[in-house]
């Protein structure tokens, strides 16, 4: 079965977009992997390319739209949980004998403009009240109120195999949409999207997954529960607020956001004394004297420490880092990997391309492709 990555979809949707192709949008993957802020960066994206003010619409908003419609990109979504019939076909009245649906506000600004508006959670709605009202959204209408042609319509849920109380979706209604498999980021993809989106956040916890793949993404045990799991969505909302916080609160923090076993888990890691990273610039072979967790530690900071030389002289970079590079090369490519797997991607392409034109450093560069190379065979692309 094909799956794809959120930018792999935002990349195919846009093309769809810009070729006027308006048929429905499904995603469908695990909980918490990005589906919904994929569709939140893809409204944001298309508004660019149109040359449009992105504006996520509520109603204090709507005049402001409507003042000047033309001028907007308006993302609107639906937590479907929290909604009722009335807030898509309208609110009923007599007028004269006769039932008239009241418009509804958020419909005329998408009746009269461009937009992209997001049904989440549409496998798990129950209600059958509800689900008519909805599935009406897909022929691209709300009551009698038709969208205007440059609004794209998506829709976030999970499937069975991914959550117990998801189900399936009208036969009539799925050939009516395009559906796409969302996959789980990858953790350099994950790495990626927190260095694209934040300035600030905690790279211990990148760190910690290298190391723990396991807890990158958990299944929660049962249909209903009051126990947190992890997810890379619950790992973002950790990673944006735990080197703000004592050390001695991080494990309450971390067993709210990701669960109390990855949570523990994060905690142990991050109390682990580490030598200055100085100390293994000048003689790598003290990263062997460490244990397994301590190296990962090291080789974040080491990861930083050579991002922030990157930024100022990269040929000075790879001269201080000369020795320490060849020594991974030589005797444990897995941090070797790892050293740039924790680079932002400005930084990492910088130093590819300066020892991928190196005869002296051209062996490394060597190991980086066909490490890519795997990476894409695994994931069937």
């Amino acid at each position: 079965m094909n799956e794809l990555s959120i930018d792999e979809f935002k990349t195919l949707a846009k093309k769809l977009y810009l070729a006027k192709d308006r048929k429905p949008l499904i995603l469908l993957g695990p909980p918490g992997v990005g589906k919904t802020e994929g569709v939140y960066q893809l409204a944001r994206e298309l508004a660019r390319e149109l040359n449009l003010k992105f504006i996520e619409y509520d109603e204090s908003s709507a005049d402001e739209i409507m003042a000047d419609r033309s001028k907007y990109f308006v993302f609107l979504e639906f937590r479907l949980y929290e909604c009722e019939p009335s807030d898509f076909i309208g609110i009923p009245r007599d007028v004269n004998g006769f039932i008239v649906y009241k418009p509804l506000r958020w419909a005329q600004v998408f009746s009269t403009g461009a937009g992209l508006l997001n049904l989440d959670e549409i496998t798990n709605i129950q209600r059958p009240d509800l689900q008519a009202a909805m599935y009406k959204l897909f022929e691209r209408r709300a009551g009698f109120i038709k969208f205007h042609p440059d609004v794209i319509i998506t829709a976030t849920g999970n499937r069975p195999e991914d959550s117990a109380i998801a189900t399936m979706l009208p036969a009539p209604l799925i050939n009516r949409v395009r559906v796409f498999r969302i996959r789980a980021p990858a953790l350099k993809e994950w790495i990626n999207y927190m260095y694209e989106t934040r300035n600030d956040w905690d790279k211990r916890v990148a760190a910690f997954l290298a190391r723990f793949g396991q807890f990158f993404l958990e299944k929660p045990q049962d249909i209903e529960t009051l126990d947190q799991f992890a997810t890379p969505r619950a790992w973002t909302a950790l990673a944006d607020v735990s080197q703000k916080i004592d050390i001695e609160e991080l494990e309450s923090l971390a067993s709210a956001t990701v669960g109390a076993r990855a949570g523990q888990h994060f905690v142990t890691f991050c109390k682990l004394d580490v030598p200055n990273p100085d100390e293994f610039i000048k003689d790598p072979s003290r990263l062997s004297e460490l244990d397994v967790d301590r190296r990962y530690l090291a080789t974040l900071q080491l990861s930083t420490m050579l991002d922030q030389k990157l930024q100022k002289d990269v040929s000075s970079a790879l001269e201080t880092f000369r020795k320490l590079l060849f020594y991974l090369n030589s005797n444990d490519r897995e941090f070797l990997t790892l050293l740039i797997l924790m680079l932002p991607p400005n930084s990492a392409k910088k130093i590819f391309m300066r020892m991928i034109n190196s005869e002296e450093f051209k062996g490394i560069a060597k190991h980086f492709i066909n490490v890519f190379m795997k990476v894409k065979k695994l994931e069937g692309r």
